[in-house]
């Protein structure tokens, strides 16, 4: 979901248009998720908190990748394919 505010008019008719929008925007809704490249390690990190590091401004240990917040450090999330090649699996790097 996107939804970025226009200018204010402040008036009831551009109130009802950004709520109309913001409406709009919940109702699309999406199957992907989309992570903003992370440049700084976030200052208060939350368990299971999820990031995407640039790997050169910020690299968490491992370079750049998809990062989980997990009893304390960023663990580097990768996926793979089991042995036959039907099924993808993610886990958790060392």
């Amino acid at each position: 979901m996107q939804y970025n505010p226009s200018q204010s008019q402040a008036n009831i008719a551009w109130l009802e248009g950004e709520l109309r929008r913001i409406a709009e925007a919940m109702s699309r809704g999406s199957d992907a998720l989309r992570l903003s490249q992370t440049t700084v390690e976030p200052s208060k990190p939350q368990e299971g908190e999820i990031r995407q590091a640039d790997g050169v401004n910020w690299d968490p240990g491992r370079g750049a990748g998809t990062y989980v917040y997990r009893e304390g450090t960023w663990q580097l999330m990768e996926a793979g394919f089991n042995h036959d090649l039907r099924s993808l699996h993610f886990f958790l790097g060392d």
